[in-house]
């Protein structure tokens, strides 16, 4: 079942579009990618990718926060222009599309930001005054496994290893204090 139509026409490259109907109702943002998907639920976020080289094979996975408040997403940053879709008969007009989504307070203490970057969607936990960053807990689910290294996480498929599904690098733990970040020696745990 396809989380989300991969219709390139349904996103902008570098925005979250707001869902209004245009997709499945549990995921409220998403974004599309070269032959991949995120959609932001409810304190989940779903991931899609289609693997050209397998046929266009799709591989589906979620991320869910354990022991997390269920924290609706929330679009920030509005993007300058809106999108209009045609989807069979019908019309969605002016969807608004975001530059950011955060999650507030989906850890007591805790907001987790998704973000654009010239390397693509990136996210951070943002571990407010009380928070303890030993709470969060994200389990995946669907078909997949991790390799959590120092500063890397690779998630790949269990039924087609050889594909990296989603690779996050030089993952950094730091305390903004003003304009400077101090860098803090931390440790990512399977």
């Amino acid at each position: 079942k396809q989380i989300l139509n991969q219709n390139p026409n349904l996103s902008k490259p570098n925005s979250f579009i707001q869902n209004v109907g245009q997709t499945i109702p549990s995921i409220y943002y998403y974004n599309l990618g070269n032959n991949s998907a995120i959609g932001f639920g409810q304190s989940q976020i779903y991931f899609q990718k289609t693997v050209p080289e397998l046929n266009n094979e799709t591989i589906d996975f979620s991320a869910n926060f354990l022991g997390s408040a269920s924290i609706k997403p929330e679009g920030k940053i509005l993007s300058p222009s809106y999108t209009n879709y045609f989807i069979g008969e019908t019309k969605y007009v002016d969807v608004q599309s975001y530059q950011e989504i955060w999650y507030h307070g989906i850890y007591p203490s805790i907001d987790l930001r998704y973000y654009m970057t010239n390397q693509g969607i990136k996210y951070e936990f943002i571990i407010n005054p009380g928070g303890h960053p030993e709470n969060i807990q994200i389990q995946l689910k669907g078909n997949v496994t991790t390799n959590i290294s120092k500063t890397t996480v690779k998630i790949t498929s269990l039924t087609i290893p050889v594909i990296t599904l989603l690779s996050d690098s030089q993952l950094l733990v730091y305390q903004n204090t003003g304009n400077n970040k101090n860098f803090i020696d931390a440790d990512f745990t399977p």
